[in-house]
């Protein structure tokens, strides 16, 4: 089975699961504010541990994919 991988990536670099604010607010060309507001109004899907939030790359694909239907 052949691995997908991102423009400038090797073969060999482990995806990562779960990413950041800052890092999901890049990948979804939002800014960090409204990104937490989005957050806070239960409107993306989030995990908590502790104090640090993190977003599933595959949750934040799928939540896009949904968007384009509403």
């Amino acid at each position: 089975m052949e691995r997908i991988t991102r423009q400038g990536e090797d073969a060999s670099t482990p995806q990562k699961l779960l990413i950041n604010i800052e890092e999901a607010a890049k990948m979804l060309s939002l800014s960090r504010p409204f990104l937490y507001r989005l957050i806070d109004e239960e409107k993306i899907p989030v995990h908590r541990f502790h104090t640090s939030v993190r977003l599933s790359v595959d949750e934040l694909k799928q939540w896009l994919v949904d968007r384009r239907g509403a």
